[in-house]
């Protein structure tokens, strides 16, 4: 009979690279996020844990003819100067049989710790940095936008001198001879690969798999 000990030694931990795409509602180039899922022993199913993802901030609503194409073509989010948020998934999305891609890597015990600690660290700086920049444009604003609220923690940040709180959601779209290209964007793809760096996932499987998803 296995002790409790050995038992938890062979728990298994994963974190899957998922996009969902147009079929459940997803923004023309796909949205990304993470899933983190764990097997007590090798005779029991895979059980998903949690799934995050980083999400742009609400538009803020023009009626300029930008915003309207944007909306056409199912961007419902500002392209540049404004936020992303940390937020949890709904896991109900996932059971659909369809629209959703992804690869999954086995992870150790300490990298599947590290991943909700380096998660956590992000809602709460994000929870801070806008509760604090309301505070602060209240003083003058009845109801600051996100916009405003992205601007006041950067001015923030180099009041302080330290690293803004808040990370931008912006779209860098380019032509090259390749076709449509979004380097130097950042978007959901880019933060749930940077997490995935932070717990030592190996670039040759970042490029390997990850990246392959890139759209």
């Amino acid at each position: 009979m296995q002790s409790h000990h050995d038992q938890i030694n062979s728990a298994k931990y994963f974190v899957t690279y998922g996009l969902m795409s147009t079929l459940l509602g997803s923004n023309p180039f796909w949205h990304t996020f993470l899933i983190l899922s764990t097997q007590a022993k090798a005779s029991e199913p895979i059980e998903v844990k949690k799934a995050w993802s980083f999400n742009p901030a609400p538009m803020v609503q023009s009626d300029s003819l930008v915003t309207k194409l944007k909306k056409i073509l199912g961007f419902n989010f500002d392209l540049q100067g404004n936020y992303g948020m940390w937020k949890t998934e709904k896991l109900r999305y996932f059971d659909w049989g369809v629209g959703l891609h992804g690869i999954t890597f086995e992870i150790t015990q300490v990298q599947y710790l590290l991943l909700q600690k380096l998660y956590i660290e992000r809602l709460t700086q994000q929870e801070q940095a806008i509760s604090e920049a309301k505070t602060k444009l209240s003083a003058f604003l009845n109801d600051p936008n996100s916009i405003e609220i992205y601007q006041e923690e950067i001015r923030l940040s180099y009041e302080e001198k330290r690293q803004p709180r808040l990370h931008p959601f912006q779209f860098q779209i380019s032509i090259n001879w390749d076709g449509m290209s979004l380097e130097g964007s950042n978007t959901c793809k880019t933060m749930a690969i940077q997490l995935l760096r932070e717990i030592n996932i190996p670039e040759k499987h970042l490029a390997l798999g990850a990246f392959q998803f890139y759209r």
